[in-house]
C-alpha cells in the first residue's frame, strides 16, 4: 500500500477496513477459524484498536503478540520530544509527499533542529526506508500531541497475549527511542487475558540490525510465546517483566 500512487490512507482506514479484511482473507484462504498475529509498531497498534472497535471478533484471534506498540504516548521518548518541538517545521515539506519513510522524517527534522543535542542524536540513530502514508504520519503527530485520548486496549479480552518492549539506555527517558515504556506497561495492564506475558529486549525501535524487531532474541521470545514454551532461567531473569 506504500507506493507513490497508492492511497494516502489514515489510521482509521487501517483499523476499520484494511486490517479486518486482511485477517478475514487469511482465515478464508486457509480454512482456519483463528489466527496467530504478530505486529511490530503500528501493525500492533492497528490490531489492538481494530479489535477494541469491534471490527473483528476477538474469537478469531488465538494469540496476539505486539512488539514495540505505541499507544497514547504517555511518558517521554526522544521521538515524542523532538517531533513535538519540530514536527510543524518538518511537516511543511513532508506534506508534499503521499508516502514517507522514517528517513524522510529524519532528514526534514534535521533541517529544523539547531543546537539541540538530544534531537540531533535522535535523527542520527533513527533510520528506515520503509514507508507509510503521510496521513498516517499526521495521525501519529496528533496522537503525540493529544492530552485527552485514553490508552488503547482497555478491557480488551484476548485468549493469549504477548507484549515485547524495547529499550535504548543512551537517553534518560525510558523508551525504545519512539515508544514509551509507560505506554507499553499500560497497554499490557489493559489487556484482559489469563495467559499473557510482558517482556523486554535491549534495542531501539527500528533502524539497525540490533533493533527490537530484528534481534534474534526477540524472534526467539516470540516463538516461545506462540507455542507456549517455558522461558529459560536467563530469559526469566533478564527479559520477563510480568506474566499471568
Amino acid at each position: 500500500q506504500d507506493c507513490d500512487t497508492c492511497p494516502d490512507y489514515t489510521f482509521d482506514d487501517l483499523t476499520d477496513d484494511y486490517w479486518p479484511v486482511l485477517i478475514n482473507k487469511v482465515l478464508s484462504e486457509t480454512g482456519k477459524s483463528k489466527i496467530q498475529y504478530i505486529g511490530h509498531s503500528n501493525a500492533g497498534r492497528t490490531a489492538i484498536v481494530s479489535l477494541e472497535k469491534g471490527n473483528l471478533p476477538t474469537s478469531k484471534i488465538d494469540t496476539l503478540i505486539g512488539v514495540g506498540v505505541p499507544g497514547s504516548f504517555e511518558g517521554e521518548s526522544p521521538f515524542k520530544t523532538c517531533f513535538n518541538r519540530y514536527g510543524v517545521c518538518a511537516n511543511r515539506t513532508l506534506s508534499n509527499l503521499e508516502h514517507v519513510s522514517l528517513d524522510d522524517v529524519r532528514k526534514e527534522l534535521s533541517k529544523c533542529i539547531s543546537f539541540d543535542i538530544i534531537c540531533s542524536d535522535l535523527v542520527f540513530l533513527l533510520r528506515s526506508d520503509n514507508r507509510i502514508s503521510y496521513n498516517l504520519l499526521y495521525d501519529y503527530y496528533n496522537f503525540l500531541n493529544r492530552t485527552s485520548d485514553g490508552q488503547i486496549g482497555q478491557n480488551l479480552g484476548i485468549d493469549n497475549f504477548g507484549l515485547i518492549r524495547g529499550n535504548f539506555p543512551l537517553f534518560s527517558s525510558p523508551s525504545d527511542l519512539i515508544v514509551t515504556n509507560e505506554d507499553e506497561t499500560q497497554i499490557y495492564n489493559n489487556i484482559v487475558s489469563t495467559n499473557k506475558k510482558y517482556l523486554k529486549v535491549l534495542g531501539p525501535h527500528t533502524g539497525s540490525p540490533l533493533s527490537l524487531p530484528d534481534r534474534d532474541l526477540t524472534k526467539r521470545l516470540i516463538k516461545k510465546v506462540l507455542h507456549g514454551l517455558p522461558l529459560s532461567t536467563t530469559e526469566t531473569a533478564i527479559n520477563l517483566i510480568n506474566s499471568t
